[in-house]
């Protein structure tokens, strides 16, 4: 019984979390007290030989959340950094709100047009319009003036930030933002590498980082597309 229901799930395309009813009620459990303002983020945890403890909440929980909570990590519903002290604390991503929302079912996106390695291989023949820039004479006109390059990359850099600050633990988000100023730089100069720019925006969207998925790739994308198209415009104009 329990086989056909599994294969009646892969028949209708509703795949779930691979998770324990244990892991799921941590969650469950987390983002009520979260929601209810009962406790704050990071979320801290205190473990014995014996039981494990969130503080703030008063239930106690095995020794294996620790372990529970980096399987949730895995999923990518939530995050961890770790303290001055070199102890792990938690955040609760989006997803992870998202999954109790629906039941734990996975609602990915598909990925088949978000071949950043192909746009940039055509960027030198390509004709890249840009969502949120009126027209292509005007990306030229942008990328010609270093000045409005700048201001413009720096809005974009901005924007992109806001979508993932509240997804990424901290180690991650200075790799991040660090991507984006390597990103400024290279299309900032002379003669950008095509090369460079192609693993700056895959890493980026994180089509090529295995602390992403595909649903994030989605929504940074229409953050990403812009800068995508004045590195397209350095590019033509450069030769």
């Amino acid at each position: 019984m329990w086989s056909n229901r599994r294969s009646l799930k892969r028949a209708v395309g509703m795949k779930t979390y691979n998770l324990t009813n244990q892991q799921k009620y941590i969650l469950h459990t987390i983002i009520h007290y979260l929601e209810n303002g009962f406790i704050e983020e990071p979320i801290i945890i205190s473990c014995s030989f014996t039981e494990c403890e969130i503080i703030g909440i008063e239930e106690k929980f095995s020794p294996n959340l620790p372990g529970n909570l980096d399987a949730l990590c895995d999923c990518d519903l939530m995050s961890f950094t770790y303290d001055n002290h070199g102890n792990k604390t938690y955040m609760v991503k989006q997803a992870g709100y998202d999954a109790i929302k629906n039941d734990f079912r996975v609602n990915e996106k598909p990925s088949a047009q978000l071949n950043i390695g192909a746009i940039i291989n055509e960027m030198q023949g390509g004709d890249v319009q840009a969502i949120g820039l009126s027209n292509q004479s005007d990306v030229r006109q942008i990328v010609t003036d270093p000045q409005q390059l700048a201001a413009q990359m720096d809005k974009l850099g901005n924007e992109l930030l806001d979508v993932v600050r509240t997804e990424l633990a901290t180690d991650k988000l200075s790799w991040y933002i660090k991507l984006i100023d390597d990103l400024k730089k290279e299309i900032s100069s002379d003669k950008p590498s095509t090369s460079v720019l192609r693993r700056l925006f895959s890493s980026l969207t994180f089509l090529s980082n295995v602390e992403g998925t595909i649903s994030f790739a989605v929504r940074v994308w229409p953050h990403i597309y812009p800068m995508l198209a004045l590195a397209a415009a350095k590019i033509l104009s450069a030769h």
